[in-house]
C-alpha cells in the first residue's frame, strides 16, 4: 500500500526543474549525508544497483530536487531514492516491479520514509508495437501510472535484458515534466545502445546529455526532456526495433531465461499460497 502523504508536506522545492546540471560532476561528488551514505554503501551491485550508481542517484536527487520520481524495477534503488527524497523535504516515488516478493525488505525501508508518498505498481512485460517497432512494455501499468504522473526523474533499470527496455519510452513520454531527466542503467549493452538511438530519433523532445558505456562495467546514460515535441515515425528505428525484438524472441538462450523467470514466479506464488 502506498504512503498517503499530501503534496503540501513535500517541502517547498523549486517552481520548475533546473535546466543545467553537470552530470560528470555529480558522478564524482562524495558529499552525501551520513544517512544516505549508509544506504548507498549497502547496495550490493550485481543484478542490483551498484554503490557508484546509487551515489549518483543520491547526488542527482539532491541537485534536481524532484517532487515525483519513477523507477523501472524496485529494490535497493528504491531505498536510495526514497531516502534522498525524504532528505530533500519529501516527494512521490512510483516503482514499477514485476516480482515484488524479491524486494520485500527494501520496500519496507521505503515505507518508513514518512514524507515520501511511495507506491509500487506490480506489472509484467507484454509484447506490443508502435513507433519503436516491436517491444516489451508494461501495458497493464498505463492507468495506474497516469494517476501518479507527471514525473521529474525516471530511472530505467528494468525489465531484464532478455525482454529489452525499448518499451519504457512509449510508456513514460506523455507523463514527463519539462526538463525531466531519464537515467538508463546498463547503457553499455548493445541492445540498450540501440534503444537509446531509436529513442532519440523517435522522440525529438529528448536530448542525450551523458553517456558512459563503461560506467561500473555496465554503462550509464542520461537523457533530458528538453523541448515539448510529439513523437515521430522513423522508419529505420521502427524496422530496427522489429528486427531486434524478433531476434531476441527467437534466441534460445533468451527464451529459456524468460521461461525460467515465469516458472520461478509461479513457484514462489504457489509457496506463498501454501503458507497462508
Amino acid at each position: 500500500m502506498p504512503n498517503t502523504v499530501p503534496p503540501e508536506m513535500w517541502g517547498d522545492g523549486p517552481s520548475e526543474l533546473p535546466q543545467n546540471i553537470c552530470i560528470s560532476a555529480l558522478l564524482e561528488a562524495q558529499n552525501l549525508t551520513p544517512a544516505l551514505q549508509s544506504v548507498v554503501a549497502s547496495c550490493p551491485g550485481g543484478w542490483a544497483i551498484t554503490p557508484a550508481a546509487a551515489n549518483f542517484l543520491g547526488q542527482l536527487v539532491g541537485q534536481l530536487q524532484p517532487k515525483s520520481v519513477l523507477e523501472f524495477g524496485a529494490g535497493s534503488s528504491s531505498v536510495v531514492l526514497a531516502t534522498a527524497l525524504s532528505l530533500g523535504g519529501g516527494g512521490r516515488l512510483t516503482s514499477l516491479e514485476q516480482s515484488p516478493r524479491w524486494c520485500v525488505d527494501q520496500w519496507a525501508l521505503v515505507q518508513q520514509q514518512e514524507t515520501v508518498d511511495a507506491a509500487m505498481i506490480v506489472t509484467k512485460p507484454e509484447l506490443g508495437w508502435g513507433r519503436l517497432g516491436l517491444y516489451f512494455w508494461y501495458k497493464s501499468a498505463v492507468q495506474a501510472l497516469a494517476a501518479r504522473a507527471p514525473f521529474d526523474l525516471v530511472l530505467i533499470d528494468a525489465p531484464q535484458f532478455f525482454f529489452g527496455r525499448d518499451g519504457a519510452l512509449p510508456l513514460i513520454y506523455p507523463y514527463l515534466n519539462l526538463n525531466a531527466l531519464i537515467v538508463l542503467d546498463d547503457a553499455g549493452r548493445d541492445d540498450e545502445k540501440a534503444a537509446v538511438a531509436r529513442w532519440l530519433k523517435t522522440y525529438p523532445g529528448l536530448t542525450l546529455v551523458y553517456n558512459d558505456p563503461d560506467f561500473c562495467g555496465k554503462g550509464l546514460a542520461v537523457l533530458k526532456y528538453q523541448t515539448e515535441a510529439k513523437p515521430v515515425l522513423s522508419y529505420p528505428s521502427f524496422f530496427s526495433g522489429v528486427k531486434q525484438t524478433l531476434d531476441n524472441l527467437q534466441d534460445p538462450e533468451l527464451r529459456q531465461l524468460r521461461l525460467e523467470q515465469a516458472r520461478n514466479e509461479f513457484s514462489l506464488a504457489h509457496q506463498c499460497q501454501e503458507v497462508k
